[in-house]
């Protein structure tokens, strides 16, 4: 590790040589810093959403391979028709290079020409703990937070571009001090400035959006051989021969995707389905580690990622989305991951209505949400050996009663019955029938209480009974 003399030194030395001489190399794509996303913009990353901060992730690329311990860079947020913000952010904590890997110096300096922080220019020195940052180096590691910016700049444009401190005329990347490099860069990047409700559709992306594509002019490698000729050195290149620009490496392997004859986002040995170089076995669970690839129901859907393992259901159906596959699920309609069925009835308490008593066909002959398994006031068919010949309603029985009673009703055809208790002003009470009936010989009860399940007061009441075209009111006692 350096000393802090010697950090300083090296970050002057940075200085010094851009002032005086200039870089010694340039290394156009194999150094870069690019544009990777934007967080909190609106519409494709390409429309500022006003009232929003927003985010520049920048990614840091060296695919050299030398370790950089010094490293200048600087960019300028401005608007070029006058829109203003209040505060613009730095940070350096994205990437694996931590903040405490580095010496960091910031320095913001503002012009408002257009007024309060409308051209803002930060430039950034570093000089790096330890051996800095490593070869094949590629990831997201500085951003910039810009904002919120007013409704008022509507149809206005910002926009992030490089910057040099002056007097220098280029960024300036450096090894041990003796070597000095100069990264590419792909700005500028303009956003227009909208109302998130009244956004137009978002453009396509075009080449100078995120970072450097092998379109790019003039890529430059110098000492590292560049065998083919995708701007990534061969000393980091994840795939020798084949371009690859952008280094994809889908299953994290160290192979690139590009020349990846095994596919395996899991790492368990088998490969991704439907990628067509895969020379491996595909694996039946392609996102969850399982090299045995055990798959109890044969659906072709491994037991490490099925959401049904003892039932066949290829198409991984959850109707509820509770992660338990409709094959299996005691509750097809109603959120219930664990499942819960108090009386085994393989109707899981969420949807049951009944969950003490098992009633597995449900069965609700009132229609009033309790199943007739755990319902006092349900409707229950009587059985007899002959239909009715007539329409029927009997007297209650018992009458006076306490705490319930009970009403018989003959039907000699199928009809739509209502059954409905009343009190001698003809408000409802509470509601024993409501449904279609075929015909035959049925019993209900009431309880004593009205629709909302709270016991009614002492007195007469009324029961009335309506059957396809037939009406039957009769009276009633309660006594408490």
């Amino acid at each position: 590790m350096r000393n802090s003399s010697h950090i300083s030194k090296a970050l002057v030395a940075i200085g010094l040589v851009l002032i005086l001489t200039g870089p010694a190399l340039a290394q156009d794509g194999i150094l870069s810093v690019s544009l990777d996303s934007t967080v909190g913009s609106f519409s494709g990353n390409h429309y500022v959403a006003a009232e929003e901060p927003i985010t520049f992730l920048l990614r840091v690329t060296n695919f050299s391979s030398e370790w950089m311990q010094g490293i200048t860079c600087g960019f300028r947020i401005y608007s070029p028709d006058g829109a203003e913000w209040g505060d613009v952010s730095i940070a350096n904590d994205l990437g694996s290079l931590a903040s405490e890997d580095f010496d960091l110096v910031w320095m913001t300096r503002v012009f408002s020409s257009h007024g309060a922080m409308s051209d803002t220019v930060g430039f950034f020195a570093s000089v790096m703990e330890a051996d800095g940052m490593p070869a094949c180096y590629n990831e997201v590691t500085l951003s910039i937070t810009v904002g919120p910016i007013g409704y008022q700049h509507e149809g206005k444009t910002l926009c992030l571009d490089s910057c040099f401190l002056p007097p220098a005329n280029a960024w300036a990347w450096t090894n041990d001090g003796s070597d000095f490099y100069v990264p590419a860069w792909t700005g500028p990047h303009c956003f227009e400035i909208v109302d998130p409700c009244c956004a137009p559709p978002a453009p396509e992306i075009t080449a100078g959006f995120g970072r450097p594509k092998s379109s790019y002019p003039d890529r430059f490698v110098a000492t590292e051989g560049d065998e083919d000729g995708d701007g990534v050195s061969d000393f980091c290149d994840n795939c020798l021969g084949l371009p690859n620009p952008m280094q994809e490496d889908f299953d994290q392997d160290g192979l690139g995707y590009a020349c990846d004859d095994c596919l395996d986002s899991d790492g368990d040995g088998f490969g991704d389905p439907g990628y067509a170089s895969n020379e491996c076995p595909d694996d039946n669970c392609p996102h969850e580690p399982n090299p045995d690839q055990t798959d109890s129901d044969g659906d072709l859907v491994g037991n490490a990622c099925d959401n049904c393992i003892n039932k066949s259901n290829h198409n991984q159906a959850d109707k509820d989305a509770d992660g338990v596959g409709d094959r299996c699920d005691n509750c097809r309609d109603v959120p219930n991951p664990h499942q819960v069925d108090s009386d085994n009835d393989d109707v899981g308490d969420e949807c049951d209505n009944c969950k003490d008593t098992p009633n597995t066909d449900q069965t609700d002959s009132d229609g009033d949400g309790v199943g007739d398994a755990c319902d006092p006031t349900a409707v229950a068919e009587l059985d007899i050996p002959d239909l009715p010949e007539h329409f029927a309603v009997s007297q209650n029985y018992p009458n006076p009663f306490n705490p319930e009673t009970r009403i018989q009703l003959d039907l000699p055809e199928a009809c739509y019955v209502e059954i409905a208790v009343l009190n001698l002003l003809g408000q409802r009470v509470a509601v024993l029938a409501d449904q279609p009936m075929a015909a035959g010989r049925y019993a209900v009860t009431w309880d004593g209480c009205n629709g909302a399940g709270t016991p009614v007061a002492s007195g007469v009441y009324l029961y009335r009974v309506q059957a396809g075209h037939n009406h039957v009111t009769r009276k009633m006692m309660l006594l408490r």
